[in-house]
């Protein structure tokens, strides 16, 4: 051991504070012991004292040696502990520095204050979109929903919500068709126009469901029935029955409009509509002109489709054997896309009639139209993977057909390029002479 340790002995056995505090029992024992077992040898005691850290200890030993040796092993180990004490109570103290310094550095505190102005901010904004263009519409368009799920658990309240449930009910059926919140929906969260027309029919079943309830109340207050007979009893059936004929009729109704084309011609152009696609065998003959539908022709600004001005469709056919198709802005275009979704069996709204008039290219398929109208420009140019000129499903062929009957005097153009492959321009061509369209521009870039 080297000088920091102070190291003393002393003998074993009773000492004076024992003695004293025993009265002198303690040393008369101990004597009597020695002599009845002939041993008087009481030990040692080891004292260590560690200058640096003041840690001491005492330990016995039947010799100096073995307690020296005792007492040296415990000292390491109490010093050991000693310092790894000292080092957690510096680190702790470390850190309360380093935040003290932190909390009175002025800097800190301007870019701690900035940092949360900005979270603050964004999060605020997060929210502010939210509310505004996903929550408040989706409140509007489920408001029969909501009120009758109102109606249902606030009793008390029930006279007057479930009225408002089947007025809110007739709200979601005129927001749908004239594209109130259903569209700013659509247009900010695209990824939901696939779900809003569920949220419709369901909107207009919960109406029913509330319609249903109040009537079957006021009639239970005026004339109550009989409790044996339950819910399902002959005056709650017939309620029953009634409402699902109105909802039948009114969904009936709204698929109706949404699918039927204004014009009396759609029965001629498709007179298989069920069937969507076209064979090499079918017979495809160019429509007739349109009756006058009684319009006095003898006015100067004749309807004759013979004196319209020429408009022109365009057929782009890409370098990787995409086709789109152009229809200037003189083809009401709206008036396309109604033929074609009876003939697909595809239902628009108006609101999505009224978008796609306002396309001058079609390069999708139909069954991926209700999508691209509602997606950005990015994901539009993706989505655009040609329209399908198969043997199987022409559907260029349907399009072409459309048009020129709303134009017959209608400029074909075929545009190409030099490395547009031949075969999907001969399709394009055989498509033109199946429709009897014989004068054509070919045009390569």
């Amino acid at each position: 051991m080297t000088e920091r340790y102070e190291i003393t002995f002393t003998e074993g056995g009773v000492g004076a504070l024992e003695t004293l505090l025993t009265g002198g029992i303690a040393n008369i024992a101990e004597k009597t012991l020695d002599t009845v077992s002939g041993d008087d040898n009481h030990g040692w005691y080891c004292h260590i004292t560690d200058t640096v850290t003041g840690v001491k200890v005492s330990c016995w030993g039947a010799t100096k040696a073995e307690a020296q040796e005792i007492a040296q092993y415990e000292i390491k180990r109490k010093i050991d502990d000693f310092v790894e004490e000292k080092e957690r109570e510096e680190e702790e103290e470390r850190e309360r520095r380093t935040q003290n310094i932190r909390q009175d550095s002025p800097s800190d505190d301007g870019s701690s204050f900035i940092g949360k102005i900005i979270g603050f901010l964004i999060v605020a904004v997060i929210v502010i979109w939210l509310v505004f263009t996903v929550i408040i519409p989706l409140v509007f368009i489920n408001i029969a929903l909501i009120l009758l799920v109102v109606g249902l658990t606030k009793k008390n309240w029930n006279k007057f919500i479930y009225p408002l449930s089947f007025l809110g009910s007739i709200y979601v059926i005129l927001d749908f068709n004239y594209g109130g919140f259903t569209k700013a929906l659509a247009e900010n969260v695209p990824f939901l126009s696939g779900v809003i027309q569920v949220l419709f029919y369901i909107n207009i079943t919960a109406g029913l469901i509330a319609t249903y309830f109040f009537i079957r109340n006021l009639l239970n207050d005026k004339n109550p029935q009989i409790k044996s007979e339950g819910e399902f009893s002959k005056r709650n059936l017939i309620i029953m029955s009634s409402l699902l004929f109105v909802g039948a009729l009114t969904i009936g109704l709204q698929v109706y409009f949404s699918s039927k084309n204004i014009n009396k011609i759609q029965s001629f152009i498709y007179p298989n509509s069920n069937n969507t696609s076209t064979t090499d065998n079918d017979q495809i003959t160019p429509p007739p002109p349109p009756p006058n539908n009684g319009i006095n022709t003898s006015n100067k600004k004749s309807t004759n489709n013979t004196n319209q001005v020429a408009s022109y469709l365009t057929i782009i056919v890409e370098t990787d054997g995409k086709v789109s198709l152009g229809i200037d802005k003189l083809t009401k275009r709206e008036n396309l896309l109604k033929d074609m979704s009876t003939r697909y069996s595809i239902t628009f709204s108006p609101y999505e009639l009224q978008a796609f008039n306002g396309f001058q290219n079609i390069g999708v398929p139909i069954n991926n139209l209700k999508s691209f109208i509602y997606n950005n420009s990015s994901v539009r140019l993706k989505m655009s993977t040609g329209i399908p000129i198969d043997s199987k499903d022409n559907q260029l062929q349907h399009w072409v057909l459309i048009a020129r009957y709303y134009n017959p005097n209608m400029i074909v153009t075929i545009k190409t390029n030099k490395k547009t492959p031949n075969s999907v321009v001969k399709n394009v061509i055989k498509t033109l002479q199946e429709l009897n369209i014989k004068n054509y521009n070919l045009k390569t870039d």
